[in-house]
């Protein structure tokens, strides 16, 4: 057929433009000479699709000849009930939505295991620093109560501590009245002259030297082993009659504690000693948080020393959470992360061999647990140090010891949970996983009073004047003052009786003695860790700035 005779039905439908188009798109292989009735034809498709077009998008704008000729879109039938990856194509920059999450999972476990590594590599490398005392407050770190006490000086005589007046050393209310206040008075112009420039203020100062060497004191009585009846004899009901005072003696220090009317006291029993410091104490560096520290009768801590497994399995089972000393090494290893391969490999032989043998040697005729087992055990523990509980491997625990077995309580919750548990302990009530109480109730320590306590101050052992050890006859040798105390001194009395006696004394020098049994590691949780103060020594430095006297102190620690 000519391309005249073409009839109208072989024209293609305006339905069809869309295919159409698609077709006219695909450039042919070929260059085929095309007919005027084809260029028509095309010119009528080109105005049918940019109307089209135009319809479509308004705001697009008139369209170039070049943009009209364009690929129609292809419909594409989307099914819900498919997974999202099977929907949308992924190359390899897109990692599959189930993959994505393991890996992130992973990246989070590996992460939390190397800072439990971190954490447990700081916590068991030992402390080797001296701590660094400059002041007199670094004294309320020593948390220990001093039995003796011996004071040295060249510039005056301690034989008044002899001559303290007994209505000081009783702590009577009506102290500075009446006839006492001529008798400290005349006390005072006889031994300590310098101090009669003012006499107000030289009764203030006997004052306060007088409460530094006084204490209130009950001691435990035995706790009966036959029930109170109503057939008692005397003996027993005085007896019971004395455990009741003593209830109330150490209820009435946990009341006066919160009031803030008593910052310190002490619990001594005959296998441990609990300090309790509230309003008043401190303050003190922590250990832990190198923040400083001072109680308040809101939130008081206490601290337990020495303490035995069955003492804190106790506390455990009554729900009384403490805090336990930092983990020291027993030897120095480098960390892993500056092991080579090599080293790392004989490292973890030589633990295999020594775990081994001391399996072995403790438990010569045991089986040896599954390995899945051990691996189960070891993944539990992990898990338990994610979230932050304080978790010791089998492995670790040959190799660590705690500093110290004391034990430390932080917070009014803490602490009055503790107190009660003691109290029930104390005094023979049922409690679950309590170890056997003692036969005598323990003793109970405050420097201020508390109900049914009796006032106690400290006994002058020895006032003596001596040459310093030196060549007899020169002229450097000097006359030393030496005063020796004996009694219960606790942290806030032993400061205030140095800087007391700084009103006297240009220099001198105090040598503290401690109770060992009761004191081994009690300042675990404090900035002297391990140690505890031995000797002071303070000497003026002059006036300083604005005419302040300025004091230079010298501490020596002991362990």
């Amino acid at each position: 057929r000519s391309l005249g005779s073409i009839s109208p039905k072989t024209m293609p439908l305006a339905t069809d433009l869309a295919d159409t188009a698609s077709a006219i798109v695909e450039a042919p292989p070929k260059r085929f000479r095309r007919s005027t009735s084809d260029l028509i034809r095309e010119q009528k498709l080109r105005q049918a699709f940019s109307a089209n077009q135009s319809q479509r998008s308004l705001d697009a704008g008139s369209l170039s000849k070049s943009e009209a000729l364009v690929a129609a879109p292809i419909d594409l039938t989307v099914a819900y009930v498919d997974p999202i990856s099977s929907q949308v194509p992924t190359d390899d920059r897109v990692l599959d939505s189930t993959k994505s999450f393991q890996a992130a999972e992973k990246g989070r476990v590996e992460h939390l295991e190397l800072a439990a590594e971190k954490e447990r590599q700081q916590t068991t490398r030992p402390t080797k620093s001296t701590p660094c005392l400059q002041t007199s407050e670094d004294l309320s770190g020593d948390l220990s109560i001093k039995t003796s006490i011996r004071l040295t000086t060249p510039h005056g005589s301690f034989a008044w501590l002899r001559r303290l007046p007994a209505v000081l050393r009783s702590q009577a209310g009506d102290a500075m009245k009446g006839p006492a206040r001529d008798l400290v008075l005349a006390m005072c112009k006889d031994s300590l002259p310098k101090l009669m420039t003012d006499p107000d203020k030289a009764l203030l100062w006997m004052e306060r030297i007088a409460n530094c060497l006084t204490w209130y004191q009950l001691e435990g009585p035995s706790v009966p082993t036959a029930p109170l009846t109503s057939g008692a004899s005397l003996e027993e009901r005085l007896a019971w009659r004395r455990v009741e005072e003593w209830d109330e003696a150490f209820r009435s220090l946990d009341a006066l504690l919160r009031q803030g009317l008593v910052s310190t006291y002490a619990i001594v029993s005959e296998r441990f000693a609990v300090i309790v410091c509230g309003q008043g104490s401190g303050p003190w560096t922590s250990s832990r948080s190198n923040e400083t520290q001072r109680p308040t009768h809101a939130a008081p801590c206490a601290v337990l020393c020495p303490s035995v497994d069955e003492l804190r399995r106790m506390l455990q089972e009554n729900h009384v959470s403490f805090e336990v000393a930092e983990i020291a090494s027993q030897e120095d290893p480098a960390p892993p992360s500056e092991l080579t391969l090599e080293e790392k490999r004989i490292r973890q032989e030589q633990e295999a061999e020594e775990e081994g043998g001391k399996t072995q040697l403790a438990i010569p005729f045991a089986t040896e647990p599954p390995a899945s087992s051990m691996e189960q055990i070891r993944s539990d523990l992990r898990e338990l140090r994610r979230i932050g509980e304080k978790v010791v491997t089998p492995d670790e625990q040959a190799r660590i010891t705690p500093l110290s077995s004391a034990l430390w309580f932080e917070g009014a919750w803490r602490v009055h949970g503790l107190l009660d548990v003691l109290r029930q302990h104390f005094l023979v009530a049922p409690l679950p996983g309590a170890p056997p109480s003692a036969t005598r109730l323990p003793r109970l320590v405050a420097p201020t009073t508390f109900c049914h306590a009796s006032v106690k101050c400290a006994e002058v052992l020895k006032t003596q004047t001596v040459k310093a050890s030196g060549t007899p006859g020169t002229p450097d040798e000097r006359v030393q003052h030496i005063a020796e105390l004996s009694g219960n001194f606790f942290p806030g009395q032993v400061r205030r009786l140095l800087e007391l006696l700084r009103v006297l004394l240009p220099s001198f020098e105090c040598n503290l003695v401690t109770e060992q049994r009761h004191c081994v590691g009690i300042n675990a949780f404090t900035q002297l860790g391990m140690h505890h103060v031995e000797a002071v020594k303070c000497e003026s430095a002059g006036s300083g700035l604005g005419g302040t006297l300025g004091w230079m102190w010298e501490f020596k620690l002991g362990t």
